[in-house]
């Protein structure tokens, strides 16, 4: 039985080993697509990598920042600090800024030119949610 023992664990050792040497790798962790997660499940587009064959690219921090910028324009029609017009127009923006980022990404490479171009259309979105949500205007 002692000498039982080592033979079954050494056999169920080399099944183990050759089961993991066949088994065909997927892609890097971060090539895999996200498909959970709380940013592609609520806004449509925003956790979605641009793919290029089987390729994408990622960059979760502009995802997130559009994110949270989406939902502080709904907070503010929420809560009536944005008039309905002024959440369409920095809804239209942010549209606009998921185009320049989609064009940016279509490539397959997000170059630092890119980034910050990006960046910097963020910040000013930013802003602009900022100065309206209080100007003084409410519903």
């Amino acid at each position: 039985m002692k000498r039982l023992i080592p033979i079954v664990m050494a056999a169920a050792l080399a099944v183990s080993l050759a089961a993991a040497a066949s088994a065909q790798p997927g892609p890097p962790r971060m090539q895999r697509p996200e498909w959970r997660g709380r940013m592609s499940m609520h806004a449509p587009g925003l956790g979605r990598p641009a793919w290029r064959g089987r390729m994408f690219v990622r960059a979760p921090g502009l995802e997130r920042r559009e994110w949270r910028q989406h939902l502080r324009i709904r907070r503010g029609v929420l809560s009536g600090r944005l008039t309905p017009r002024e959440a369409g127009a920095l809804r239209m923006r942010q549209h606009a800024i998921r185009g320049m980022e989609w064009r940016a990404r279509r490539d397959g490479a997000l170059t630092m030119r890119e980034r910050f171009r990006m960046d910097r259309a963020l910040d000013r979105q930013s802003l602009r949610i900022w100065r309206l949500k209080h100007n003084g205007r409410w519903i």
